[in-house]
């Protein structure tokens, strides 16, 4: 597997995990439309994942930094990500500004978590 189709299919893994996620989580408890957490889960990884991507390379080598630079990595990704979607309802549906944005958090965490779990099983079984 060459270095770009392991990205690819590490982003690939990324959106089929984390979209449903955002889907689900947006449309039902938060009111948005369909297309607008779509368009969020969509900017939020094309924004994180590839930095995140090319940040682990240096860690790839021993086990003790890959795992500290994943962790800070991930939490640093759940921030940028939350604000990706608070700016997202912001944006597309002014209405629903200011609603739950502790809560948005909460779902950036379970769908990079979800994610996460994913690209590590995925790993583990390679």
């Amino acid at each position: 597997m060459t270095a770009g189709s392991g990205y690819a299919l590490a982003l690939a893994v990324t959106c089929v995990v984390e979209l449903p996620v955002y889907a689900l989580v947006l449309t039902r408890l938060f009111g948005a439309r369909l297309r607008t957490a779509l368009l969020a889960g969509l900017v939020a990884n094309a924004v994180t994942h590839p930095v995140l991507w090319l940040a682990m390379k240096p860690f790839t080598d021993g086990v003790g930094e890959y795992a500290t630079a994943f962790v800070v990595g991930e939490v640093l990704v759940c921030a940028v990500e939350w604000l990706v979607l608070v700016v997202a309802l912001c944006w597309f549906e002014p209405g629903r500004c200011g609603i739950g944005r502790a809560w948005l958090a909460v779902v950036s965490v379970l769908a990079n978590a979800a994610s996460a779990a994913a690209g590590l099983a995925l790993t583990l079984l390679r």
